[in-house]
């Protein structure tokens, strides 16, 4: 009999591990799920003993063909259920239909099956089962892809995940399966460790952790719920002893929890809310666990060693998040739970569960490991940190500044030596032009020597080394002499340490390929720019999230958006449109197709203190956007910055050059009669249509927008300020007076 379990988003591992601790047989990875081969009672015992699994499947029947819906009636119409039920049992269906050619409804596909269950019934019996959807005794699963079908029968009945110690509903929950998973991940090499939850809400991370110490099988919490309980081959007497084995075994867990910590509770859970805290106070007792959990109410702000256990401890917590409850504070919470971490638990592990976007920039740790987790359906990021003593602190900087100071006195061999001199060169030179302006980010250097073909970008105390595409008569060997010595000359131009300097490089590219993300932790920080503050990305991209090149370009902006009603197409990180609001826009509107340009549009106007009702972030392409808008949807300020070439999956490519001239004027239906456009690219070859000239006023102002640091970078950007012809707008009023004059 082959078996399938149903696993969380990356908890296969996990199952795996577990299904081989419970003797069971070739254990397989399908597609995110499990599958196991065993017998009936091995399939009990792992309904009984599973903590990671969602749900147990039998799979009756398998055939590698693309049904229709006749003959997936048939094939149905071919299977003894007699075997498992009979006519007096309910049933229910339920399918997964992926890709199937013939069959694409679902209502349909469950309608097919009931009725061969039923047609077969009747044949035999003369009589059918009723269909319960709410509580069957028996549900059957179909799953039908473009290449085969299944035919399951659920084992297990309710969710594994609810053990049914739940007994208090709470607003949001940790399911517990999904608890504990992150109680197993943050554990570290297996030890039993003390743990502290500082956002205990209904105590689930806790319950787990108790179950697991004490060798509690889930399953013996509610032995009477599952649907194995229902089938022919069930043998009461078997199941008896069955969980006589799962007691004893959890009789002497406890027993050795009692000893090892001398009968006093060893989880320590806080939370501000009785409400929640009596809930897990009820669960913790359902569960059998209580006496082992101690719940305190507390603010996170007031916890402090008085309150902590004794001794090493492990943090693990699920602090609130917006995306599930309203947080009147969800800034001040997080920076809280940092100042928390960093000053009560040094020395100590600390596991936080929270969206990958949101929350963890207010935690001023790098994780040393990070596993995404599914909570319901909200993509988590499971983050470990360990938090320095402060003598361990002191040892590290110590070590780094020797390090330091023994990088910075190394001799430079000759080709670092000429590259140094020209950075230094140009810092001299940018010094005043820099300090005039408070610039803190800039480009210092931009392939001015044509053996060393790069760019250098500034950000404040860190540094970006981009390469430029390696000529084809070089070799690969000389190529990476020369990046070794524009690493070692940057460091000690900049005097900044190495993990500071982010080496990248450029190629020629088309579409979006500059912007794709690559596998790299994110290192994101904020840097200031005419008193405004930025995101930037160092690993992930490309491109940083800021463009320095168009630093001239964002001042245009705040400069003349006082009072305007701005548009940013093609907005990608949002800076332009926080420019905007700077100057005094009256509302902004931010479009991309990316959202997680969108959600970092969002962070940048967030991190300014200005977001509010009247700014927009929308999701869609720039053309699809246009074209929705009505006659009377005008602004008095738009910018356009649109990529170079452009490959979408659901649309036409897009090319600047060919395509700028119908995307400026579908612009220019939706721009005020007094407003203003402002277009910009990064196309160094491109020329603006004659009919656009012709149609508008147009004003190349890109010199203007080229700061110093981007002079010697040849043509970097191009930059136009375009607006309706006012002698034109006379005409058409002239026009129309004579018209309604009958002239």
């Amino acid at each position: 009999m082959r078996f399938f379990s149903s696993i969380g988003l990356n908890l296969i591992e996990l199952a795996v591990k577990e299904a081989e601790s419970l003797g069971l047989h070739d254990i397989r990875n399908e597609r995110g799920s499990l599958s196991f081969e065993g017998d009936f009672w091995d399939a009990v015992r792992y309904c009984l003993y599973s903590r990671i699994s969602a749900r147990l499947m039998l799979q009756l029947a398998k055939t590698d063909e693309d049904l229709d819906a006749d003959s997936l009636k048939e094939w149905i119409k071919q299977y003894p259920f007699e075997n498992f039920f009979g006519p007096d049992k309910t049933i229910a269906v339920t399918n997964t239909i992926i890709k199937s050619r013939h069959i694409t409804n679902n209502m349909l596909c469950s309608q097919v099956v009931k009725d061969g269950i039923c047609d077969r019934q009747r044949e035999k019996f003369g009589i059918r089962s009723s269909v319960d959807r709410d509580d069957p005794d028996f549900t059957i699963h179909v799953f039908l892809t473009q290449d085969h079908a299944a035919l399951y029968l659920d084992f297990s009945g309710q969710s594994l995940s609810k053990r049914h110690y739940r007994v208090v509903n709470t607003p949001v929950y940790l399911q517990e399966h999904t608890a504990y998973a992150v109680f197993n991940r943050s554990c570290i090499k297996d030890e039993m460790k003390v743990i502290v939850d500082p956002f205990v809400g209904s105590g689930t991370i806790l319950i787990e952790a108790a179950l697991f110490y004490t060798r509690t099988a889930p399953g013996l919490i509610d032995p009477e719920r599952f649907a194995f309980l229902r089938y022919r081959e069930f043998d009461r007497i078997e199941y008896d002893e069955l969980l006589e084995k799962a007691q004893a075994e959890k009789d002497e867990g406890v027993a050795e929890m009692r000893k090892a910590f001398g009968g006093k509770p060893f989880l320590f859970g806080f939370d501000c809310d009785q409400d929640m805290l009596d809930a897990a106070t009820a669960n913790a007792e359902k569960a059998g666990m209580l006496e082992f959990i101690r719940f305190e109410r507390k603010r996170i702000q007031d916890l402090d060693q008085d309150s902590l256990p004794e001794g090493d401890f492990l943090v693990i917590t699920d602090p609130p998040y917006s995306i599930r409850e309203e947080i009147d504070d969800i800034k001040g919470l997080y920076i809280d739970l940092n100042k928390f971490i960093t000053e009560q638990c040094k020395g100590r592990n600390v596991s936080i569960l929270t969206p990958a976007s949101e929350n963890l920039s207010y935690i001023n740790l790098r994780p040393w490991k990070t596993n995404a987790i599914m909570n319901g359906q909200i993509k988590c990021a499971l983050n470990g940190y360990y938090v320095l003593t402060d003598e361990r602190k002191r040892e590290i900087e110590e070590k780094k500044r020797e390090d330091f100071e023994r990088r910075m006195n190394e001799p430079l061999n000759e080709g670092a030596t000429s590259f140094y001199n020209r950075l230094m060169k140009n810092r001299k030179a940018l010094s005043g032009f820099l300090e005039k302006n408070g610039i803190t980010c800039y480009r210092l250097y931009d392939a001015d020597m044509r053996e060393y073909s790069a760019s250098l970008d500034v950000y404040e105390d860190r540094a970006v080394l981009c390469e430029y595409e390696k000529g084809r008569f070089i070799e690969e060997e000389d190529a990476q002499t020369r990046l070794e010595d524009m690493k070692m000359a940057t460091l000690r131009a900049l005097r900044i340490p190495y993990e500071n300097l982010y080496v990248k490089s450029r190629k020629r590219m088309r579409g979006k390929e500059q912007y794709e993300k690559k596998e790299k932790d994110a290192e994101i920080f904020i840097v200031r720019e005419s008193g405004l503050r930025f995101l930037v990305n160092f690993t992930n991209y490309l491109d940083t999230y800021l463009f320095l090149d168009h630093r001239s370009v964002r001042s245009y902006i705040r400069e003349r958006s006082s009072g305007k009603r701005f548009l940013n197409l093609f907005c990608y990180t949002g800076t332009a449109s926080v420019n905007a609001k700077k100057g005094g826009a009256i509302s902004t509107q931010s479009v991309d197709a990316n959202q997680n340009y969108l959600d970092v549009a969002k962070e940048n106007f967030r991190i300014n203190n200005m977001s509010d009702m009247s700014d927009f972030f929308i999701r869609s392409d720039v053309f699809t956007f246009l074209k929705s808008l009505y006659d009377n949807d005008v602004y008095d300020f738009i910018y356009l910055d649109p990529p170079t070439f452009s490959n979408g999956k659901d649309k036409k490519d897009f090319d600047l050059q060919k395509d700028h001239e119908k995307l400026i004027r579908l612009c220019m239906k939706h721009l005020d009669k007094s407003g203003e456009l402002l277009f910009s690219c990064n196309f160094r070859s491109f020329e603006m249509s004659e009919k656009i000239i012709g149609m508008y006023d147009v004003e190349d102002i890109t010199q203007s927008t080229i700061d110093e640091d981007f002079a010697n970078s040849g043509n970097i950007h191009k930059a136009y300020s375009i607006k309706h012809r006012k002698e034109r707008e006379e005409r058409d009023i002239s026009q129309i007076a004579m018209e309604i004059l009958g002239c």
